[in-house]
Formats: C-alpha cells, sequence, structure tokens
C-alpha cells in the first residue's frame, strides 16, 4: 500500500510555522545575549566608578601607605558599600593584602585575584569569580596624597542583580515574541487558504499531470488535423493518379504529359532536350526522373550532370523508393549549388550497378555542410538553411534507403573545388 502524501499546502503550512518559530526563537535568544552583554557591561561600568570614586579619596590612601593605624579604611569602605548596593568594595596595599573587605576575619589575607595589573597603573573591568562569587568588577589603583600608587580598590556588584535584571527584561519582551510567533502562523495559514483556494485545491504533482494532458490534448488535436489534411491529399492524389493512369490506357499521351505538366509546374519534356546517354542508363524510371529533373535544374540555374562512370544496364525494381533516395539527394544538391558561391553551378550525379545494389553519388557545388553540423544533418528538422519546414528531405531519403537495407552518408562536407558529397546505397533494387 502506497503511504499516505501530505498535501502541499500542509507542508507549506508546517514548513512556514517552523521557519518563524525559529526566527522568532533566534531574535530572542539574540536579544537576550545583547540585552545581557549590555548589562554587564552597565554594572562593570558602576563598579569602574565606585572603585575610582574610593581610589581618590586620600584619606584610604595615606592609611593604607602608613599601614592603617587608626583602621580608617575598612570603615570608609563599607560604608561605600552599604551606600552604593555593591557587594564588596575590598581596598589591598601593593601586595595585594586586604585592609578593606565585608567579611572581617578575611582582613590581613591576600586577594584571591591577579592584582599586579593594577598596581602597575591600568584599571580592570570583568566579570570574575572571587571569594564572593560571580561578579562584574572594576579595579582601579589605589593614590595616597601625592598621587602615587600604594595599592589596589576592587568594586563588585553581584552577577545574580544582573540575571535578575535581564530575566525582567525578558519576561516584558517574552509576549511579543509569542504575539510575533502568533502573527506569522496566523499569516502562514492565510497563505496556505489563499494557495488551495487559487490553485483549486490540486496537489502540485496533479498541477503537473494537467499541464501535461494539456499539451498532450494540443500534440493530439494537431495530429487529427494533421491526419485530416494527409487524408484529404491522400485521396486528392488518388484521383489524379487515376486520371493520369486512364490517359495512358487510353494512349492519350499528349494529353497525360499536359496533364503531369498542369501538376508540376515544369515543362514537358521533348526529344531532344536531355543529354542523357541511352546506353549508360537502360532503366526508364531514373532515365525519365533524371531528364525531369535535369529541366528542373536548369530553371534554377543549374546544370545537373551524369558522371561519366553511370553505368545502370538492368531495371530498377524499386521505383518509388528508389526515386525517393535519388530525387531527394539531388534536390537537395540543387539547392545548395544555387545558393552556392561557386560558378557555374552544376550538380553531378553517379549511378553504378554492383550485382543487385545500386550505388548513388551526388556532388553538387554548394558551400557544403557546415561542421556544426555533420554529426546531425540526417535528423529530422537539421538543415543549413533557416525557416520552417526545413530539415525533412535528408532525414526522409535515409529512411527510404534503410527499409531497403542500405544507407545514405556524407562522406565528403565539402571544400576545394566542390561542395558536399552524399553517397547512398541501395542492395537489391536492380533486377
Amino acid at each position: 500500500m502506497a503511504p499516505v502524501r501530505m498535501p502541499f499546502t500542509r507542508q507549506m503550512l508546517l514548513l512556514q510555522i517552523g521557519l518563524v518559530t525559529l526566527m522568532v526563537a533566534v531574535g530572542f535568544v539574540l536579544t537576550a545575549w545583547i540585552l545581557s552583554d549590555s548589562l554587564i557591561e552597565q554594572y562593570q561600568r558602576r563598579a569602574l566608578a565606585v572603585a575610582e570614586s574610593v581610589s581618590t579619596d586620600t584619606v584610604v590612601g595615606d592609611a593604607v601607605a602608613n599601614g592603617d593605624p587608626e583602621h580608617v579604611v575598612q570603615a570608609r569602605a563599607e560604608a561605600v558599600r552599604t551606600a552604593t548596593g555593591a557587594a564588596f568594595v575590598v581596598v589591598t596595599n601593593r601586595d595585594g593584602i586586604r585592609y578593606a573587605h565585608p567579611m572581617p576575619e578575611r582582613l590581613g589575607q591576600r586577594v584571591s585575584t591577579d592584582h599586579t595589573e593594577v598596581v602597575a597603573g591600568k584599571k580592570v573591568s570583568n566579570l570574575q569569580h572571587g571569594t564572593l562569587g560571580l561578579s562584574a568588577r572594576g579595579k582601579v589603583p589605589l593614590l595616597d596624597h601625592t598621587g602615587a600608587i600604594v595599592g589596589e580598590v576592587s568594586v563588585g556588584f553581584n552577577a545574580d542583580g544582573i540575571y535578575d535584571r535581564l530575566w525582567s527584561l525578558l519576561r516584558v519582551a517574552a509576549p511579543l515574541a509569542v504575539a510575533a510567533l502568533l502573527l506569522g502562523v496566523a499569516g502562514s495559514a492565510l497563505l496556505a487558504r489563499l494557495l488551495k483556494q487559487r490553485t483549486f485545491g490540486l496537489e502540485p504533482h496533479e498541477l503537473a499531470e494537467l499541464v501535461q494532458q494539456r499539451e498532450a490534448r494540443r500534440e493530439l488535436d494537431s495530429i487529427h488535423r494533421l491526419d485530416g489534411a494527409l487524408r484529404a491529399q491522400r485521396h486528392e492524389f488518388a484521383n489524379r493518379l487515376h486520371a493520369l493512369s486512364g490517359l495512358l490506357q487510353l494512349q492519350h499521351h499528349q494529353e497525360a504529359m499536359e496533364y503531369v505538366q498542369a501538376l508540376s509546374g515544369t515543362p514537358v519534356l521533348t526529344p531532344g532536350t536531355l543529354s542523357i546517354p541511352e546506353e549508360a542508363l537502360r532503366d526508364p524510371y531514373l532515365h525519365a526522373f533524371l531528364s525531369a529533373k535535369t529541366l528542373a535544374a536548369q530553371e534554377k540555374g543549374v546544370s545537373l550532370e551524369l558522371a561519366e562512370t553511370t553505368w545502370i544496364t538492368t531495371k530498377v525494381i524499386a521505383p518509388v523508393a528508389v526515386t525517393t533516395v535519388v530525387g531527394n539527394l539531388v534536390d537537395n544538391a540543387l539547392e545548395a549549388a544555387k545558393l552556392g558561391g561557386r560558378r557555374p553551378a552544376r550538380v553531378e550525379v553517379d549511378l553504378i550497378a554492383d550485382g543487385a545494389t545500386l550505388h548513388v553519388s551526388v556532388t553538387d557545388t554548394g558551400d557544403g555542410v557546415p561542421e556544426r553540423l555533420r554529426e546531425s544533418i540526417f535528423l529530422e528538422g537539421v538543415s543549413t538553411r533557416d525557416g520552417d519546414g526545413r530539415g525533412l528531405g535528408l532525414a526522409l531519403t535515409r529512411q527510404a534507403a534503410r527499409s531497403l537495407g542500405g544507407d545514405v552518408r556524407l562522406t565528403d562536407p565539402g571544400g576545394g573545388d566542390h561542395g558536399a558529397v552524399f553517397v547512398a546505397r541501395l542492395p537489391e533494387v536492380l533486377a
């Protein structure tokens, strides 16, 4: 049993909901990250400001420099811590020994964090773990009344306060994010509904099948029209053949010739017009056919000649197929010679019998076959000239030759003193 396919509109809806959810989530996390960094920076600046206010108190600085005999440093530091809400205000000497700390039992001990940068004259702010936990800290050098560095002032604000503030801000932003998510989901649902209405509830594969079927109801219509036209032409051609057959059977030869002239639009053949030797070409079909083509060539301003090596002393037993092959090759050669740049324009036909096999070679004085077409010249629709209805002659020629067990080839694409050379081999067509 084939798996049930989820409707396209539902797939699109779920995809859009997932995308909107992802975007809102990423936006919310990015906002939280930016707020967190901003709050930490604010707390660090605040810690530095408090530390600087203590460091400029010369009473504290002088007391640390003298070893704080009157114990004023702890009292002043605690007063600042209480007033500012800091987690701690720690004052040390240059060796990192505490003179002020919120836990009195740690006075006189060395601080747990590095103090060398500060006593070297550098201000430091960071988020750091210490003996009182994670805090945003600001550290500055402690100065006495002469401006000399005598120690360090470190002020920290508990990180819990930072994150409490962050969560309070995110609680305000959360409803906005949820509202944006709901709005995106609603918009996606509306879009999916509109799409379903516009496509009449059809799935993409169903739409593709409809398009394919439509392109097929058009090709079929074209074929039907073509079939009707061919049927009409077949009846018309049959009627003309019947009329011609009746004229010949009644021995009305002159009338038959005039009738053929009216159908083909070519001059009537008269004795002495052609120069095809009877002894070289004894088959009546090829002789008559090439005689007619010679007159057609003259109308195009092209000379159609038989090669001196032409020699057919037997009769053609497949005249329709043979004249189809020879006729198409000659017609193409006449057109190429007419349009080519070489003058005089001429086409040479060479017919040679080899037992029951007929070999046909047609050479013209045209411009030849371009290199880009040499591999595809026998395909239907491929032609050296532009225009509708082109590219059928050589395709039909090869089909006719192969139906007899033979073939047609382009043996020379042209160049030098001649154009293209086409050769056909037609087995079992001579008596």
